[in-house]
């Protein structure tokens, strides 16, 4: 082909040219954006591989830490124990192997410097607090009790479908008999203590006061509480052994006598009700108790009227003293209760606020010692004020053997001039206390003549010989009581005196619990009584059965 163009082919030529170079600038500003965009993909792409290949390293390095770590806590199986873990460092608390030889293949568990193995059946070793009605103490026993009380229990779903309750032994849930209906151990306890509604001669039926009067009965079991009779008439007390009111006596010790004074406050109302209460005063100062020392005020109760109390059985009941105070200042007495043999006794520390008060001592029954039941005394209540060592109880608030009055907590009243404390309202009861238990003045009185009475003597002859009289008590007293001079009308204690002026002597031989039989004067002491003459002999003694 020629090489040379002609003049057509040149121009076709130049306008190829022409238009390639329009092209090019065209394509130039979109290849140099590509071109751009890829530069940007490249170095993106080397970032995130640098940041791919740091996370790989923090990866590794956090694997290589974690394998360290559990190769220093799972050692492996092993026949003998480790005392290094498998890096040669030392063992730490939660370590474990495999004992490839002990019990024939065992895990066992670092801690507290020793190896300490783990039994298969872990449930049985873990302990557990029983709940509900579980006794089991641990995981595995609570389990297996679980399934047995669920055993147990499989017989409701026959109920549930067979909707018969003999199912499960309540076939006489609806129609059981009043008779074969059951009753708690608490309800059986407190309708034994019910009287039968006919009467029985082996319950005594006694009822509590109302309106402050008893109503067939007493729960106070203290005669006089209210020291409303006092037919001996004593006005005051400093020896031993003075009734100052029917049915309370003193105790003074010997070397005591004169350094307290005891009697009855009729003057003004001591009592809530009104009525007059027994004090004790001091005459003279004694700072320092002798170890026989002792100072009090107490009352005998007999033994029929305690016999429901069951003292000296297992059976023994509680008891409650409940009394009214009032101390010239703040002071700690002794409530004693004894037996009639002086051989149990049981001191209560009570310390009284100075001004007027109540208190009440709960004291638990005696399963022990002998306690009377019959008319005989059956046990004594003590408000003893000073005591010295011989007679302490050797501990407070409990049955004790022995004849004891006080405590080494007891105050000694008579180491302040004109101190005093007045006692009143005094109730002893089975049970909880209960607000006093007024007698009705006649009952009073004829309960109190059981015990004692003044009888007035009037005798007379018209002759030389003696004259017998038969004096009746009226109220049959508690035994045969014991016969004392009153005094007469007027003269010396123990004599009487006849109409002429002249004082004789009465002599008596035979005493009753319902009577006493009395014989006439000496006539030999009286010369001036002639056969014929009249002759009275007035006068008064004192019957006592008291306790």
């Amino acid at each position: 082909m020629s090489a040379n163009f002609y003049p057509g082919q040149t121009d076709y030529l130049r306008k190829l040219n022409e238009l390639a170079l329009v092209q090019d600038i065209v394509d130039i500003p979109a290849i140099a954006a590509a071109a751009a965009a890829s530069a940007a993909a490249a170095e993106q792409a080397a970032t995130g591989a640098s940041a791919d290949a740091a996370s790989a390293s923090a990866s590794g390095a956090f694997a290589s830490a974690a394998f360290a770590s559990f190769d220093a806590r799972y050692l492996g199986a092993k026949a003998l124990a480790p005392v290094k873990d498998n890096s040669g460092g030392v063992l730490v608390d939660g370590a474990c192997y495999w004992d490839t030889v002990l019990n024939g293949g065992c895990l066992r568990v670092f801690q507290a410097n020793v190896w300490v193995t783990v039994p298969a059946n872990v449930a049985s070793q873990v302990s557990s607090t029983p709940a509900g009605a579980l006794l089991a103490t641990n995981v595995q026993a609570a389990l297996s009790e679980l399934e047995l009380k669920k055993a147990a229990t499989a017989s409701l779903a026959k109920v549930a479908t067979s909707g018969n309750k003999a199912d499960i032994g309540l076939g006489n849930v609806d129609n059981t008999s009043d008779g074969a209906k059951p009753v708690s151990i608490a309800q059986r306890a407190a309708l034994d203590e019910k009287a039968a509604l006919a009467g029985s001669a082996a319950q005594p039926f006694n009822l509590a006061s109302i309106n402050g009067g008893p109503v067939g009965g007493s729960r106070n079991r203290i005669l006089n509480g209210s020291f409303r009779v006092n037919q001996r008439g004593v006005t005051g007390a400093s020896t031993d052994n003075v009734y100052i009111a029917d049915g309370w006596r003193t105790g003074i010790s010997a070397l005591l006598s004169a350094f307290a004074n005891c009697g009855v406050n009729y003057n003004g109302p001591v009592s809530s009700n009104g009525y007059p209460g027994a004090y004790i005063q001091t005459a003279k100062v004694k700072a320092s108790l002798a170890s026989v020392d002792y100072v009090g005020l107490g009352t005998g109760i007999e033994g029929v009227h305690i016999a429901d109390f069951l003292f000296g059985t297992t059976a023994a009941k509680s008891i409650s003293v409940s009394f009214r105070a009032h101390a010239s200042e703040v002071t700690t007495i002794a409530v004693t209760v004894r037996n009639g043999n002086s051989d149990r006794s049981y001191v209560a520390p009570v310390t009284l606020a100075a001004g007027p008060g109540s208190y009440v001592v709960v004291i638990p029954g005696d399963v022990s010692g002998t306690w009377r039941n019959d008319t005989g005394p059956g046990l004594s209540l003590w408000f003893f004020v000073a005591c010295g060592s011989e007679f302490h109880a050797p501990t407070a608030n409990v049955w004790s053997a022995g004849n004891k009055f006080g405590h080494s907590s007891v105050s000694n009243m008579l180491n302040v001039a004109e101190r005093f404390i007045t006692i009143s309202d005094v109730q002893l009861e089975k049970g909880p206390a209960t607000p006093l238990c007024v007698e009705e003045p006649g009952a009073l009185l004829a309960a109190c003549l059981r015990r004692c009475r003044v009888i007035n003597l009037a005798m007379g002859y018209v002759s030389s010989a003696t004259h017998a009289r038969f004096i009746h008590h009226g109220v049959p007293m508690r035994g045969a009581p014991a016969m004392s001079f009153n005094g007469p009308q007027t003269g010396a204690i123990g004599n009487v005196v006849g109409e002429n002026g002249t004082p004789t002597n009465i002599l008596y031989t035979q005493v009753y619990p319902d009577g006493a039989l009395f014989w006439g004067c000496n006539t030999a002491a009286m010369p001036n009584v002639t056969a014929g003459m009249a002759t009275t002999y007035l006068g008064s003694m004192v019957a006592s059965a008291d306790l």
